[in-house]
C-alpha cells in the first residue's frame, strides 16, 4: 500500500462549485480534529491546511500546467480586451489586469503621475465582467462584460487557483524589493550627518530638527520612515522649496516617523500628514506626533497602530483643504478616526484664506501658542466627555467626533454650531449660541453609524467643498462678523423656527464641542 501524501504546507487547490462538498468530504478532518481544506473567501481560493492528506486530493491540486481541452478559454483574449476599454477611458495599464474582484488603482492620462486617481476592478465569475471608476473626471462607474465565452466551473476553479499564485508571486517579489531598497537606503542615511535649523525648508516652516532627521549634500532634509515593527523602510526628502520626494521602490505605504519622542501604550496618539505640521504641533503641546506622510497613508498607519497600541485615544490633526475640489485631507483623518473609535482636529484662523491649512500654517501665521491652546484645548474636552457619567440613557457621547478645537482657544473663532460652555458640568448641555430662548436647550443629535444617516428635515447639503455662512439666528455674539458654517452644513430653509431644528451629527461635520442627545 502507497504511503500516503501529507502536505508539510499550505497547498494551493483548484476545487470547482460542484465538486466542493465531494473535496470536504475526501480531505475528512486534521489529527487534531480541524478541517483539513481552508476556504479564503477574498480569493475564492481552497487551500489543503498543513497536515492534510494529498494522496486523497490529487484531482485538485492546483497545476499551472494543466491544460482544460473544452471549451477553449482564451484569458489573454479577455485581459487585452478588458486593458483596451480602460484604456479608452483614460486608463494608463502598465501591470496585467487582476481578475479577482478585489480594486485596483491606476494612474490616468490627465492626473498627475502617482496619483492613481483611477480604480478597476474585473471578475470571472460566469461571464468575465468588471467596472472603472475615473475620480478626475466625476467618479461615475463603467461597467464591462466580455464579448467571449465564458469559463466553465473547472476553468473558474483553475484561474482562480492560478491568480491567487500570481498575486503571491508577486507579493514576495515585491517584499524582496523592498527590503533591497531599504537596506541600501539604510546605509546612505547612516552616512549622512544629522540635520539642524539652519536648513532652509525648515526656517521657512519655523521648526526645529527633530531627533532622526539628516540632511543630504544639497541641504536638503531626509526623514527616515519606519514600520510599526520599528523597521526601517524608506527615506522622504524635502527640498528647500518644500517639494516633497519618496525613494522609488521604497515601503512608504505604511511607514511613517515620529516627531519628538516615543510612541507609549495608553498615552494618545496624534497623527499629522507633513514634517512640518507634526513638528509644530510636537513642539507646542511637548508630545510625540506620528508623521504620516500624507492623508491616505495617515489611514494605512493607523489602521496599524491601533493593533500594536489598542490601549490609546488616537487623535488626527488634519489638513483641513477646504479650498480645494476635494477636501482629502479632512476626509482621509476622518476616515482614519472611524477605523480607530479616534477624533479629528482641524485648525482655525482669524483671518482665514487660501494656503493656511494645516497647524504648521497656525503657527507661522498666529504663533506657537496658539497651535497649543487649540490642541490641547480640544484634546481636554473630548477627555471631559469622554468620561462623562451617562446615568440618562438619553445622554451618549460621540466616539467619532470631528471638533474644530479654536473652539476652546477662541470662542469667537469657532464655528457658530454651539458654544462651549465655560466650565465642564457633565449634566450641562452646550448652549447654541445667539439663539433665541427655547423651553429646553437643543443639542444635537447623535448619529448611529451602523446605520445609514439621515438629516433632519430642515437641514440638508447644499456644496460639500465650499464653506457657507449661516444664517442670522446662528451668528456668534459678536453680530458685526459673521462665522462661517462648518464646511458641508447649511440651513436649507430660514423660515424654520430654530426650535425645531436639531443638528446632526455627520462625519464631515466639524463641530466646537462634543455633541451629544437630549431630550427636548
Amino acid at each position: 500500500m502507497a504511503k500516503p501524501e501529507i502536505a508539510t504546507e499550505r497547498t494551493r487547490l483548484s476545487i470547482p462549485f460542484d465538486d466542493r462538498q465531494r473535496a470536504i468530504r475526501a480531505a475528512g478532518k486534521l489529527a487534531d480534529g480541524s478541517n483539513a481544506l481552508d476556504y479564503v473567501k477574498e480569493e475564492k481560493v481552497w487551500y489543503a491546511q498543513p497536515g492534510a492528506n494529498l494522496s486523497r486530493l490529487k484531482e485538485w491540486i492546483f497545476d499551472p500546467n494543466k491544460v482544460i481541452e473544452e471549451p477553449p478559454l482564451d484569458i489573454q483574449a479577455i485581459e487585452d480586451e478588458f486593458t483596451a476599454w480602460l484604456e479608452e477611458r483614460g486608463a494608463i495599464i502598465k501591470d496585467p489586469i487582476e481578475f479577482d474582484g478585489q480594486k485596483h488603482y491606476v494612474d490616468t492620462v490627465d492626473g498627475k503621475a502617482g496619483s492613481r486617481k483611477g480604480v478597476y476592478a474585473a471578475f470571472l465569475d460566469g461571464r468575465p465582467a468588471g467596472w472603472y471608476r475615473d475620480y478626475k473626471n466625476g467618479g461615475e462607474i463603467q461597467k464591462w462584460v466580455s464579448t467571449g465565452a465564458a469559463p466553465n466551473p473547472e476553468q473558474m476553479a483553475m484561474l482562480r487557483a492560478d491568480a491567487a499564485a500570481r498575486r503571491e508571486q508577486r507579493a514576495a517579489a515585491q517584499a524582496d524589493k523592498f527590503d533591497q531598497t531599504a537596506n541600501r537606503l539604510m546605509e546612505e542615511y547612516n552616512r549622512l550627518p544629522d540635520a539642524t535649523g539652519d536648513l532652509a525648508y525648515l526656517k521657512n516652516k519655523q521648526v526645529i530638527a527633530a531627533n532622526g532627521l539628516k540632511a543630504d549634500e544639497r541641504g536638503n532634509v531626509v526623514i527616515p520612515l519606519f514600520n510599526a515593527d520599528g523597521e526601517f523602510r524608506t527615506l522622504e526628502r524635502i527640498w528647500s522649496d518644500g517639494s516633497k520626494h519618496l525613494e522609488k521602490d521604497g515601503q512608504a505605504w505604511g511607514s511613517f516617523f515620529v516627531v519628538g519622542g516615543q510612541l507609549k501604550d495608553g498615552d494618545n496618539l496624534l497623527y499629522a500628514e507633513g514634517y512640518a505640521t507634526a513638528a509644530s504641533i510636537s513642539e507646542a503641546i511637548n508630545q510625540p506626533v506620528i508623521m504620516t506622510v500624507n492623508a491616505g497613508n495617515m489611514v494605512e498607519v493607523a489602521g496599524r497602530l491601533k493593533d500594536t497600541f489598542p490601549n490609546s485615544t488616537h487623535y488626527f490633526l488634519a489638513d483641513n483643504d477646504i479650498y480645494k475640489d476635494e477636501n482629502v485631507g479632512l476626509e482621509k483623518a476622518t476616515e482614519a478616526a472611524e477605523l480607530t473609535a479616534g477624533h479629528v482636529l482641524v485648525p482655525a484662523f482669524s483671518n482665514p484664506k487660501e494656503g493656511l491649512t494645516d497647524y504648521n500654517d497656525l503657527h507661522v501665521s498666529e504663533g506657537l501658542e496658539q497651535v497649543r491652546l487649540q490642541v490641547e484645548g480640544a484634546i481636554n474636552q473630548m477627555n471631559r466627555v469622554d468620561t462623562m457619567p451617562t446615568d440618562n440613557p438619553n445622554i451618549t457621547d460621540v466616539n467619532h467626533s470631528s471638533t474644530d478645537s479654536a473652539a476652546v482657544a477662541d470662542p469667537e473663532k469657532a464655528a457658530p454650531v454651539a458654544s462651549a460652555p465655560a466650565a465642564a458640568e457633565p449634566e450641562e448641555t452646550a448652549p447654541v449660541a445667539s439663539a433665541p430662548a427655547a423651553d429646553e436647550p437643543v443639542e444635537a443629535a447623535q448619529v448611529d453609524r451602523r446605520k445609514p444617516r439621515r438629516w433632519p428635515a430642515p437641514l440638508q447639503l447644499l456644496n460639500r467643498r465650499k464653506p457657507r455662512r449661516w444664517p442670522a439666528p446662528l451668528q456668534l455674539p459678536n453680530r458685526r462678523k459673521l462665522c462661517r458654517c462648518p464646511a458641508p452644513l447649511q440651513l436649507l430653509n430660514r423660515n424654520t423656527p430654530h426650535q425645531q431644528i436639531e443638528t446632526a451629527m455627520m462625519k464631515r461635520v466639524i463641530a466646537p464641542v462634543i455633541l451629544r442627545r437630549m431630550p427636548l
